[in-house]
């Protein structure tokens, strides 16, 4: 392998020489020492050997982060990803899957798994649930579990009931819910911290089980950033009022240490100082980010666009969107038009909604966006289009085959226009739109499929259009596209929302146009 330079590397030679060494050796132990049916129980590997390398990290690098020496560039030092320690990068990575949806059960066989989380998501969930075991359990019982399970190996092969028996006669604990819930299941583990009252000499809060899993989940007091109380708390299935000794703290925060591979971090603390509980901070990032709990979070990007009639269009794009997917995102950017000395700009705001059962319909998108700028000389348009997109996949994941129906209302508002040889006049209109799509994509070939219907008081039209593409062994490939529309009605003999086949007529403003009005010349 390519080494980089030492001033480009994150990380020493010595240090990655050390970690793949510790890696390469865990999964050669393992796979020679444990007899289990890789198809059914690899998650057992996966987990003693990710927990194995947590341990190491956080005893020999426990000041370690996740981005090595980058992390003492100051210029960076506002970015979160640069500050997290080693070991959460474990947490994000599965996060990845669970925040869209496709993340799966440990304990789902082999076969079955997507590629990305045979290889990295279900890996380091395992990892994590160890982890979280071992947080729960103390007293090095995981640890102490994980010899015994070897030196049973030694003798027969063996499975999940070995290794759940052996971690049930060491604890002291109920831990059903371990097995049944975090290995058997895909269901999301997130509490929420919600209202706090204080004495003198107690803290009495409330939590809220958001997803109804019945898991532990630990409780700290913090003074100053640091541990001043911690306690796990049991059976927390939906909302309990819990009650805790005040021990001079100033904040109070669920899985603190990020033991519970928790889906969502942002609604774990409460401050105890000042009239407002919750007095998170805003942090302004220049791009990106990883989600930070304890901040709201805006980005900034810098944007311009180009068209005729608005020249160089300078603007700036805040929006809310990290690393991670987020239930709820939103985007503006305001642009000043060169051309005209005009503000304009776009807007969008998304609400993303996972359907976690085992439906097909597996996500349902809420949105509004905008945007206003010039088709024109000095003539601007404005448009609004609310929607909702259904969004269903097959229950085996590994198919890559998704449907979608979206349903939307296009308003639009266009001004006059008399300075152009194409005269046109001020107008509003809306148009309903209802699509269908499916689509199959896979190494060797892809489908796709689509049927839209368009209705407005001066049309309505359906359309219909089929495509298909082959990849041959010998690198050649054959496409296929199928186009068919027809008008239910039309109001008049205007062009001006014809299907476009020579050219596009873009009546509804949804693609990015040079040229807009011009009846000769290049654009």
């Amino acid at each position: 392998m390519n080494q980089l330079p030492a001033f480009l590397s994150p990380f020493s030679d010595e240090f990655m020489f050390e970690l793949m060494f510790l890696k390469t050796y865990l999964n050669n132990y393992l796979k020679n020492t444990l007899q289990l049916n890789p198809r059914k129980d690899q998650w057992i590997h996966d987990g003693i050997q990710v927990f194995l390398m947590m341990k190491y990290i956080d005893e020999f690098h426990p000041n370690m982060k996740m981005t090595g020496n980058l992390a003492s560039f100051k210029i960076l030092k506002s970015y979160h990803f640069i500050n997290l320690d080693f070991n959460q990068q474990y947490n994000y990575l599965y996060m990845l899957m669970a925040r869209k949806n496709l993340d799966q059960p440990l304990s789902e066989t082999k076969d079955r798994l997507i590629k990305f989380n045979e290889q990295i998501a279900s890996k380091y969930r395992a990892g994590l649930s160890f982890n979280y075991l071992d947080s729960y359990l103390g007293k090095n019982i995981v640890l102490q579990s994980i010899k015994d399970f070897i030196a049973l190996n030694e003798d027969y092969q063996t499975n999940k009931t070995d290794f759940e028996m052996i971690v049930n006669e060491k604890a002291s604990k109920n831990i059903d819910w371990f097995f049944k819930t975090v290995i058997d299941n895909r269901d999301l583990i997130d509490f929420k911290l919600k209202s706090v009252s204080k004495t003198e000499d107690e803290i009495r809060f409330r939590i809220k089980n958001k997803t109804n899993t019945n898991v532990p989940i630990s409780v700290y007091e913090l003074k100053n950033d640091s541990v001043v109380y911690k306690e796990w708390i049991d059976n927390v299935t939906r909302d309990s009022i819990i009650t805790f000794p005040r021990n001079n703290a100033d904040k109070l925060v669920l899985n603190y240490n990020n033991e519970v591979p928790e889906y969502n971090l942002r609604n774990n603390w409460k401050s105890l100082k000042g009239f407002f509980f919750n007095n998170r901070p805003l942090k302004l990032n220049f791009y990106k980010d990883l989600e930070e709990p304890y901040y709201n979070q805006l980005f900034y990007v810098p944007e311009f666009e180009f068209n005729l009639y608005d020249g160089i269009a300078l603007g700036m794009t805040f929006n809310n969107r990290s690393l991670l997917n987020k239930p709820f995102g939103f985007s503006v950017t305001p642009f000043y038009s060169t051309n005209t000395g005009k503000i304009i700009g776009k807007f969008s705001v998304v609400i993303d909604d996972y359907i976690r059962d085992d439906s097909k319909l597996y996500r349902i998108i809420y949105s509004i966006s905008g945007n206003q700028s010039h088709y024109a000389p000095n003539a601007k348009y404005s448009r609004i289009i609310p929607s909702i997109q259904f969004v269903f996949r097959d229950k085996d994941f590994r198919t890559n085959k998704r449907e979608f129906i979206q349903i939307k209302q296009l308003f639009i508002d266009r001004e006059e226009s008399l300075e152009t040889l194409v005269k046109t006049k001020a107008a509003q209109f809306s148009v309903f739109s209802a699509s269908y799509i499916n689509s199959q994509s896979e190494g060797t070939k892809n489908f796709y499929f689509s049927n839209q219907v368009q209705i407005s008081n001066s049309f309505g039209n359906i359309t219909s259009e089929i495509s298909y593409r082959k990849l041959f062994d010998n690198n050649r490939q054959l496409s296929l596209r199928l186009f068919a529309g027809k008008f239910i009605y039309k109001s008049n003999n205007t062009s001006f929302f014809s299907f476009g086949l020579d050219r596009p007529t873009d009546f509804t403003f949804q693609t990015n146009l040079i040229g807009r009005s011009e009846s000769t010349g290049l654009f």
